[in-house]
């Protein structure tokens, strides 16, 4: 899901401009010159030796939302996410401390005895479950939030090569199948869980810190894990497991695994110029 194209003024040395001109050295005592700027596909960030986070949306929309759900969010979940600090008075942006910890480590994973797999999963599948109980649904409706974007699929097809095009709608006619067998409740959705967007305690820890809400939205849960499957399936299919075990949802891979392929198929279309999403 590439974001939305660069504006001209999104580098280092103009958000720099702007941070500064906003008052947040005098405000926070940020060091903005050690900023390092980092690029997502839906913000770009300063991110400060003294441990500050300034992140900027690639476009505003969703911007507000995003800064009222973490609000709402941030009492409501069992790891550390982004408290906001501060605003841009003039220009959108969001100043938070930076959640520092580990990468987790995959091949140690994967290498790992049960119980110590189970462990690692098991924090994970908490943070999921809390994630996606802990907007009601008149919360949901009030702020707003948007239910998962699948209405690409048909202009997607018809962008691929004949040979690919039949497989491309196989796979996603598998998964709409999937989802009318399933029992069908939406739940709160990151929609952007990977392991970019975390840390652990330790290369083999618990979950201690996650980021980026910009995408969170409603939809099926078997979706939020789409992004894990691509990480690896043996640490995907043992979060999901721990998730079951606490919510009694069980967590369909297959649907998981046909929503990361199709979506995997639209961003690279979206790459070679398309904007169209799946």
């Amino acid at each position: 899901m590439p974001g939305a194209a660069l504006r001209p003024d999104q580098n280092r040395a103009e958000l720099i401009k702007v941070a500064r001109a906003d008052g947040l050295e005098a405000d926070l005592g940020i060091d903005l010159d050690t900023a390092e700027f980092k690029v997502g596909w839906e913000n770009v960030v300063l991110d400060t030796s003294d441990g500050w986070i300034v992140r900027f949306p690639r476009d505003d929309v969703g911007f507000d939302r995003e800064l009222v759900l973490l609000e709402r969010l941030h009492d409501r979940l069992p790891v550390p996410i982004p408290k906001i600090i501060r605003t841009g008075r003039q220009t959108p942006f969001a100043v938070y401390r930076r959640l520092d910890g580990y990468p987790l480590d995959l091949a140690a994973f994967e290498a790992a005895d049960a119980m110590t797999r189970d462990r690692v999963a098991a924090s994970f599948g908490r943070f999921l479950a809390a994630m996606h109980s802990a907007l009601d649904p008149v919360e949901i409706s009030e702020l707003g939030v948007p239910s998962i974007e699948r209405d690409g699929e048909e202009t997607t097809a018809h962008q691929l090569p004949a040979a690919l095009r039949s497989r491309y709608e196989s796979v996603g006619d598998q998964m709409h199948a999937r989802l009318a067998a399933g029992p069908g409740r939406p739940v709160l959705l990151h929609d952007d869980f990977h392991l970019g967007n975390l840390v652990v305690d330790g290369p083999l820890g618990q979950l201690c810190g996650v980021w980026d809400f910009s995408c969170v939205c409603t939809g099926d849960p078997s979706y939020e894990f789409r992004y894990l499957l691509g990480d690896s399936r043996e640490f995907a299919a043992r979060v999901a497991s721990a998730y079951a075990a606490r919510t009694g949802r069980e967590i369909d891979l297959g649907i998981a695994a046909a929503a990361l392929v199709l979506e995997q198929v639209s961003d690279a279309l979206e790459r070679a110029g398309t904007r169209h999403r799946i």
